[in-house]
């Protein structure tokens, strides 16, 4: 819930730390790993932090779930910019 809220709250730093500790704890099935990573990189992204963005992705390789594949290789792209 606290990755809800920190996204409904467009507060960026919060959303990303919010997917962070999903990523560490709960999000076991790659469609909830998927909207976390998106979530987090989002997150850094929004900050001005895309070398975090890059990492936190590169951290939780393999992403998988075709739901979320193009917005994540839209944040990769995202990312390789800033």
């Amino acid at each position: 819930m606290a990755l809800f809220r920190a996204v409904g709250s467009r507060q960026p730093r919060e959303t990303a730390a919010a997917a962070e500790r999903l990523l560490t704890a709960e999000a076991r099935t790659s469609v909830r790993r998927a909207y976390a990573v998106a979530a987090g990189m989002l997150g850094y992204l929004a900050a001005g932090a895309p070398e975090d963005a890059r990492a936190l992705r590169q951290r939780n390789e393999p992403v998988e779930g075709r739901e979320l594949s193009f917005l994540l290789s839209v944040l990769d792209a995202h990312a390789r910019l800033e």
